[in-house]
Order: C-alpha cells, then structure tokens, then sequence
C-alpha cells in the first residue's frame, strides 16, 4: 500500500513541475499566440463513475474509480486519439485495442444474452401441442438457459470495460503536461526565430540606405 502511495506522490510531483513549467511559459505569449495554445493544448477531465461486481455467494457489490476524458482544444478525444496526438504510438494502440475488446465483449455477449432467452420463450410457446412436448420443452429451456449465462459473463465484463480507460487519469494528465510544454515552447521558439529574421531583414536594409557610413577609409 505504501508503494502506491509513493508513487502517487511521485507522480502528483512530476505533475505539478510540468503544469508549472507550461503556466511559465503561457504568461509570455501574445495574445495571438496563447489563442494558438489553447486550440491544440490536451486536457483531461477527470470523473468518478460507480459499477456493479459481483460479491461472493451470488451478493453484489459497488465499485467506484475514476474516468477520465481528454479534449484537444474544445474537441473531445478517445484514449487512442489522445495518445497519438501526444505522440505516444504504442499506447495509443494499446488503448484502441482496450476499447475494442470491451465493445467485442459487450456486443457478442449480449448477442448470445438475447439469443438464448429468444430460444428458451420460443421453444416453449411453439411446443404445445407436440407430444413430446416435455422432453423438447427441457432441451429449450436447459440449451437456452445455457447460451443466455455463456453470453451473460463476457457482457458484464464487456460493459464494465467499455466504461473504464485503459490508463489512469494520472498518467493522462502527466502525458499531456508534458505535451503542452513542449507546444508552448514551440510557439514561442517560432515567434523568436520570425523576431530574429525581421531583425537581420532590418539590418540588411539599414545597410543598403547608409552603405558608406559602415566602410572602411
């Protein structure tokens, strides 16, 4: 347990030094710039949402964690786009594939969910008047019911997973800090170098109006 507080601790650091370093550089953007910034910077909102698990002996319990979605701007994301933009390939992936299990999960599951209660209410209302009503009955009932629990499991899991990210919300924010410092610097890198060019374009010009006042006898 301690371990994970330290990390946490460790992570809450990091956090707040790179936070810290993106404001830094912001106050001294232009107007036209910081408008830049805030188009392309990455946030990450944070919520807490509850599910239901299973307890032991059949009881249910309540589980409550943290989600999270990241913004580009003022434009929504899914944890494979976030990552990609922050140019993490490999996690962003691994998100996709995250999400794309938990839709297969809850899709196919449901499917067979659905599909084995249509078999058990079908067979049972379409065997009325067939004298071995009893024994097809039970082979609808017992193959129904068995189809409905094996779909049962993968959808539960499936809803729970499409609901949670695959990574935490700490490490989100601390991936986009880091991205919106390195945006801020590149905004501010480019303004320097265009200040530089018209600086030596004046120059130039300076030179050609009063070229003898800067020659040798």
């Amino acid at each position: 347990m301690w371990k994970i507080c330290i990390s946490l601790l460790v992570l809450t650091f990091i956090t707040a030094s790179l936070f810290a370093q993106s404001e830094s550089l912001t106050e001294s953007m232009t107007e036209e710039q910081l408008e830049e910034f805030n188009r392309n910077r990455l946030t990450v909102d944070v919520g807490i949402t509850t599910s239901a698990i299973g307890g032991g002996f059949g009881g249910i319990t309540m589980e409550s964690y943290r989600i999270w979605t990241g913004r580009q701007g003022f434009e929504r994301l899914s944890e494979s786009q976030f990552y990609a933009i922050a140019g993490y390939p490999e996690q962003a992936e691994k998100a996709g594939k995250y999400k794309m299990t938990a839709w297969a999960l809850l899709i196919g599951g449901g499917a067979l969910l659905v599909g084995g209660l249509a078999w058990m209410t079908l067979g049972m209302t379409s065997l009325d008047d067939d004298p071995e009503y009893s024994t097809k009955m039970e082979r609808s009932l017992y193959g129904g019911m068995a189809v409905s629990l094996g779909g049962l499991i993968p959808f539960w899991m499936g809803r729970n997973r499409v609901r949670k990210n695959w990574s935490s919300a700490e490490q989100a924010q601390m991936v986009a800090d880091e991205y919106n410092r390195k945006l801020a610097e590149k905004i501010l890198s480019r303004r320097k170098s265009q200040n530089d060019q018209t600086a030596s374009h004046g120059s130039t010009e300076f030179l050609k109006l009063f070229p003898t006042s800067f020659t040798s006898p």
